[in-house]
């Protein structure tokens, strides 16, 4: 790509990205192509990456409203930082298209149930000794 089509590539994702972070990358690669420095091959492929979601936008997801309300009221129960940060993080990956994976799911339910819905953790040593021989050869 010439000096001309880089900067009027640059030019246009400065003026669509409302992501800060590339914002700043974009114009530093500006500043050094202005300065006469090559730009790595690492640092093209970014750029290339950036200006594709400029031109080829990732089609709006559908998020499940019910689970967003959920995180959110699990949110407003803890005051666990690892526990905000999960939410947030998942609530993140579900914005960006991307399935949660089972272990997730898993650790959402078990706090959700607990801290929003007050559900007690049913101990294996409570339960009737021929239920956990039940549950134990994986009858489910």
């Amino acid at each position: 790509m010439d000096m001309q089509a880089f900067l009027n590539n640059a030019k246009a994702i400065l003026m669509i990205s409302h992501d800060e972070w590339t914002k700043k990358f974009v114009q530093s690669l500006v500043d050094q192509v202005k300065t006469g420095k090559a730009l790595s091959e690492k640092q093209l492929n970014i750029f290339n990456a950036k200006l594709d979601l400029i031109f080829n936008p990732p089609a709006p997801v559908e998020i499940d409203q019910d689970m967003v309300n959920q995180i959110n009221a699990l949110k407003t129960k803890t005051k666990s930082e690892w526990l905000l940060t999960f939410c947030e993080s998942i609530l993140t990956q579900m914005k960006a298209g991307r399935s949660l994976s089972e272990k997730q799911k898993a650790v959402f339910k078990a706090k959700y149930d607990r801290l929003v819905l007050k559900i007690k953790p049913v101990k294996k040593e409570e339960v009737d000794p021929e239920w956990n021989n039940f549950i134990d050869q994986d009858n489910f």
